[in-house]
């Protein structure tokens, strides 16, 4: 059990001492009407990128970090109310001059043509912006964020990855909700809200459960590692 200051109940700051200082970043994923990603060309390093950076060490969130880092990048204003969805959660272990740490990754949804055409980048870490389709801005990213991004983007579900790969085992029971959500009968699918396509996959999916069961080993696998 731990206590309001991240404490055990016998436990004083001193004892905290030795607990691991992990750095922690948000990166957001924003898109146009087109299924364009917007993405970002840094300064101080080589590649493109996505909008976000470092959490503040003032008690800052993960998704505090990730409104305030797009807005000072590139001007969007994204509000405390915006509807958006943790995607992927990324564990960097250190290497000898690089902390490692965790990686956060909203999607952000569609934004306005408005919005977009208002975008004011900071000049002092971003030398340029641009909207790319998926497939295209897949290959101009750097390979860290890539691997995020692929992850994040190939399905609804929370992806988790550590050094941007995924783990054996850790959330094959979601990207199975997933596929028994697409194999739903098409007139249904639109009018089913999340906690209702939850009920159906459990439920009124046993026909493709079923189907699920029955396929070979190296096909279920294959799907379950997509």
């Amino acid at each position: 059990m731990t206590t309001d200051n991240g404490f055990g109940p016998d436990e004083t700051a001193l004892d905290g001492v030795g607990l691991p200082a992990i750095p922690v970043s948000a990166g957001a994923l924003i898109f146009d009407r087109a299924g364009r990603l917007l993405i970002l060309k840094p300064t101080y390093k080589s590649g493109w990128t996505i909008p976000g950076g470092v959490m503040e060490s003032d008690g800052e969130t993960p998704w505090e970090a990730c409104r305030r880092e797009v807005a000072e990048e590139c001007g969007l204003r994204i509000g405390a109310g915006h509807p958006a969805r943790l995607a992927c959660m990324d564990f960097r272990r250190p290497r000898p001059g690089k902390p490692g740490g965790v990686r956060y990754l909203f999607d952000c949804g569609v934004f306005s043509e408005t919005s977009l055409a208002g975008i004011v980048v900071q000049p002092e870490e971003i030398a340029e912006h641009r909207l790319a389709d998926l497939r295209t801005a897949l290959t101009m990213l750097r390979k860290p964020i890539r691997r995020r991004v692929r992850a994040a983007t190939g399905g609804q579900a929370l992806r988790y990855l550590e050094d941007g790969l995924p783990v054996s085992g850790v959330g094959i029971a979601a990207r199975r909700a997933e596929w028994h959500l697409r194999s739903a009968p098409s007139r249904l699918r639109p009018h089913l809200d999340g906690s209702a396509r939850a009920v159906w996959a459990r439920h009124d999916g046993r026909a493709d459960e079923n189907r699920w069961s029955r396929r070979s080993a190296p096909a279920r696998q294959a799907e379950e590692e997509r």
